[in-house]
């Protein structure tokens, strides 16, 4: 019952980084317009982080099934 819960829960989390990624990906002209713009630099920077905390997701994720063998 643990394994298939982890492996539910990993999925939840890939489908999850997904629709995040689509959605980063759309706003992304949006969101360098705000880098040019005076006063919004925070916001890309968050957009930023975000995105490539949204990309190592699954690098992170394969090398922990990697080390579990």
């Amino acid at each position: 019952l643990p394994i298939i819960l982890l492996v539910l829960a990993i999925l939840c989390v890939i489908v999850l980084r997904q629709a995040l990624l689509i959605f980063l990906i759309v706003v992304a002209p949006i969101a360098i317009a705000l880098s040019i713009l005076p006063g919004t630099e925070k916001y890309f920077s968050k957009w930023l982080e975000t995105f490539i905390k949204t990309l190592l997701v699954y690098p992170i994720i394969a090398v922990m099934f990697a080390l579990s063998d």
